[in-house]
């Protein structure tokens, strides 16, 4: 396995992931609404409670590991099937966890780092150089201009961030929103809004008939298209306050 795996396979790894992981998770959402950040991530109190389950299994577990007179051939065996059920929680299809996923569409970068999810973070692999072909190519989203009615995004490659231009063999780079009160828990919940010309993506949204009396955020994540029309990874989700009635501004990224 490679040491960038998401969710660590030994033990010495595994126990403080969870521990770090899991008080992430339950901790107060510095941006609230919501007022923890599993609820941010787009989590359910019953997932964010069995992650807690997971967290207090390992802890246990290490601890008899890290004791050589209770450490025994038996307790390795359960910590090694409790990473394996971990793995397979995070990974039921059927029942649509998918935890870490959750946190690339809804956390930030540093929490996705400390999920060790790659995607748009520093354990991202290094871009795809074959021409035509997204790969491993994400866009970075910043907030450019707020006021009421709309957004102006700002994209950017983020090997070059110091031009507008998308990368070699790239057609477009095209933006997704999703409006709510909460994070959208599926991809699938994000719509096509635009494809940015010269790095500047606008998102208008008073027409839309939106209730003023909701707190409404809008969730953004943009993603490359080549040339020959394959997508690319999603970015990680931008939040950004909808206003539907004073006007603010944000400065230039």
């Amino acid at each position: 396995m490679p040491k960038d795996t998401r969710i660590p396979t030994k033990a010495t790894e595994f126990a403080p992931y969870m521990d770090n992981t899991d008080d992430l998770q339950l901790a107060a959402n510095p941006t609230a609404p919501p007022p923890q950040n599993f609820q941010k991530f787009g989590w359910t109190a019953a997932e964010s409670a069995q992650w807690t389950a997971f967290r207090k299994q390992s802890d246990k577990l290490f601890q008899e590991l890290s004791d050589k007179k209770k450490s025994s051939t038996d307790i390795k065996d359960q910590m090694k099937i409790l990473i394996k059920n971990v793995k397979a929680y995070d990974h039921d299809k059927l029942n649509g966890h998918k935890l870490l996923d959750k946190v690339a569409l809804g956390g930030t970068t540093s929490d996705c780092e400390t999920f060790r999810v790659k995607r748009s973070t520093a354990l991202a692999k290094s871009p795809a150089k074959t021409a035509g072909d997204p790969g491993t190519l994400i866009p970075v989203l910043f907030l450019r201009r707020m006021k009421v009615g709309e957004h102006l995004l700002t994209t950017k490659d983020p090997d070059k961030k110091k031009t507008e231009a998308i990368p070699h063999g790239m057609k477009f780079c095209k933006v997704y929103r999703f409006i709510g009160t909460a994070a959208p828990t599926s991809i699938k919940q994000y719509e096509f809004i635009v494809n940015a010309k010269r790095g500047l993506a606008l998102s208008k949204f008073s027409d839309l008939g939106l209730d003023p009396n909701l707190k409404l955020w809008a969730w953004y994540i943009a993603r490359y298209e080549s040339s020959t029309g394959k997508l690319g990874d999603p970015s990680s989700a931008l939040k950004v306050d909808v206003s539907l009635q004073d006007e603010t501004s944000a400065p230039s990224a």
